[in-house]
């Protein structure tokens, strides 16, 4: 592991770790624990910076997931969507494990549907809040955006992926951008700093886990896993 699971890019990576779902007669329930690492020694984000929040958003209308997906649109675009859009502090975020010299910070976010959604996809991502710029623009601080298709035509996704370096084969949990010709290399966007070349892997998807009642709370522990997405 490396500074790359950090983030190298304006603002540190978030990432979802799991998607808990629970389907009632009342509606779907949802909790995505999201996480981001940070150095043990050296913390560069962690109480180093003002009004580091993160923002998850919840859609299921493809034209949107089309323009997130293809760096059309930002989570900035959404931020103030309060049916859509769940908003947190960093500082609610608590160390959950460590790896190495890096310490991992989670956090569980809940969302609520009075219905199960067609299609549904959740974005996680860093950004700096109150800036307040009169340029518009300059207020749109975000770090890469990790995403998460769950529903797809009324059904689980069952399908997962992860990358690796194509010159070493070590696993690469950072962002990601497509080149015309559909490879995969490092980072959010092509730029002229040197950045490699990714291989995609797909496999079950053991993020998405159905329990057996209802979220009520986010300081509330998560119940009994009755069966995981992907193993269906």
């Amino acid at each position: 592991m490396n500074d790359k699971i950090v983030g190298m890019e304006n603002l540190p990576n978030a990432y979802i770790d799991k998607i808990f779902v629970s389907e009632k007669s009342s509606g779907l329930y949802l909790k995505v624990r999201v996480s981001m690492y940070d150095h043990a020694e050296h913390p560069s984000w962690n109480y180093q910076i003002d009004n580091l929040k993160i923002n998850a958003f919840f859609t299921g209308d493809l034209s949107e997931i089309l323009k997130i997906n293809n760096g059309e649109s930002s989570l900035y675009d959404y931020k103030g969507d309060a049916n859509r859009s769940v908003v947190i502090s960093s500082r609610q975020m608590v160390p959950s494990g460590t790896e190495g010299e890096y310490i991992k910070y989670s956090f569980e976010i809940e969302k609520y549907f009075p219905f199960k959604p067609t299609n549904l996809n959740v974005y996680v991502a860093a950004f700096v809040d109150n800036l307040n710029f009169d340029n518009p623009l300059f207020n749109k601080f975000y770090g890469p955006v990790s995403g998460e298709k769950i529903l797809l035509g009324g059904s689980y996704n069952k399908q997962a992926n992860y990358f690796y370096y194509k010159d070493d084969n070590t696993e690469y949990a950072g962002p990601v951008h497509q080149k015309p010709d559909g490879s995969f290399m490092e980072g959010s966007e092509h730029s002229s700093t040197p950045h490699k070349d990714l291989v995609m892997v797909s496999e079950t998807n053991y993020k998405i886990q159905l329990i057996n009642e209802p979220i009520y709370s986010v300081s509330g522990t998560v119940l009994a896993v009755t069966e995981t997405i992907g193993a269906q």
